[in-house]
């Protein structure tokens, strides 16, 4: 979580930035923005808005599943 206002540093994919910095670089202007990246800090997905727990459990299912890079996910969610 950051904020989008923020100076304190942090650090992503071994580069250290301020939170307001990494917003920007993420094209994120608005808040809630959940976004999704792999082990190498590569971005998968972002769901903009309110995410419910049972909406974010499938997302996160989702991404994290074999076929993530084959089928959208409201193929994935009426074939599962």
């Amino acid at each position: 979580m950051i904020d989008l206002d923020s100076k304190k540093p942090i650090l992503f994919n071994g580069n250290e930035m301020t939170e307001r910095d990494f917003a920007r670089e993420m094209n994120v202007s608005g808040t809630p923005t959940t976004i999704f990246f792999d082990s190498s800090g590569k971005e998968l997905g972002r769901q903009v808005g309110f995410i419910g727990i049972e909406e974010l459990q499938r997302l996160l299912a989702y991404v994290n599943s074999d076929r993530f890079h084959e089928v959208p996910f409201e193929e994935f969610e009426g074939g599962r």
